[in-house]
């Protein structure tokens, strides 16, 4: 099947889900705050005393779904407004992500994992979005809002994350130090992401492409769906390392790893590195 055709399958296919539309006049809320000092980026946890609250957005969407797209500028502006303290990832799952068809060559980013990820948060109509897993997931018109309210607050530990990518094997060895400011207790996650990737996906305007860039997008988990035991006690500093290899299909430089704690009261503090770190753009 040619994959024009196979695409306007996709939107027959498409009008029997739900799909969540959200108005124009919704997307955009300015923002006019600042941060202050930061600690984040420091190299030596002995000399960490605070860290900023970065913001950890899972933004469930699919291919198949043709009001999906509308997420994008929402998740560009809150970017150029906060820069490394906001960090988007596009889980694509349920009905309206494409997964592999067999003796089809097309570009299809559903995972298991995206789907039980999906599953465990309601399975609500997309575009739709956690906000550092704090309450359900919301409609985009409130991200900016939601995230506004959460980033930048004084976090609960200093959280930093480097690599070591070796071209040969594609094997990463990711490296995780932090810091508690309070005792706490849940899990770390590691997750790949992958930006940059061009295939179909279906438009608002009740078109269809198959030149879309899809930024963002998670790939796998480091460290296991639900990521592993984590705790800190007050003033501990602790270093975890892990070790991956990529997928060949994916392209090193447009990776990186995204680790996170978090417990029953959400993401506690996040951050992003790129797999090598030569790739790495500056603020």
């Amino acid at each position: 099947m040619k994959l024009k055709n196979l695409l306007y399958a996709f939107l027959a296919v498409a009008a029997l889900f739900a799909c969540d539309p959200v108005d124009k006049d919704e997307r955009f809320i300015d923002v006019n705050k600042t941060l202050g000092d930061d600690q984040n980026d420091q190299k030596d946890p002995n000399e960490i005393t605070s860290a900023k609250r970065y913001v950890l957005l899972e933004d469930y969407t699919g291919q198949l779904c043709p009001n999906c797209p509308d997420a994008a500028p929402i998740i560009e502006d809150l970017e150029k407004t906060w820069g490394k303290y906001f960090i988007p990832v596009g889980i694509h799952a349920g009905n309206m992500a494409m997964g592999p068809m067999p003796g089809v060559n097309v570009l299809a980013l559903r995972t298991q994992e995206g789907d039980e990820y999906y599953n465990s948060v309601g399975t609500p109509d997309m575009p739709a979005g956690c906000i550092n897993r704090v309450g359900s997931p919301e409609k985009i018109n409130k991200w900016i809002s939601l995230v506004n309210d959460m980033i930048g607050q004084e976090a609960q530990l200093w959280l930093n994350v480097s690599n070591e990518y070796d071209e040969a094997t594609r094997s990463v060895k990711v490296t995780v130090n932090s810091k508690g400011f309070a005792a706490i207790s849940g899990k770390l996650q590691l997750w790949y992401i992958e930006d940059g990737l061009v295939g179909p996906q279906l438009l608002p305007n009740g078109g269809s492409t198959t030149t879309y860039v899809h930024n963002h997008v998670f790939r796998a988990s480091v460290n296991g769906t639900w990521g592993e035991g984590f705790s800190l006690a007050k003033d501990e500093m602790k270093t975890i390392t892990r070790e991956g290899v990529l997928n060949a299909s994916w392209n090193a430089d447009n990776v990186s790893i995204v680790a996170f704690v978090y417990n029953d009261s959400g993401v506690l503090q996040v951050t992003k590195a790129p797999v090598k770190p030569e790739t790495a753009v500056e603020e």
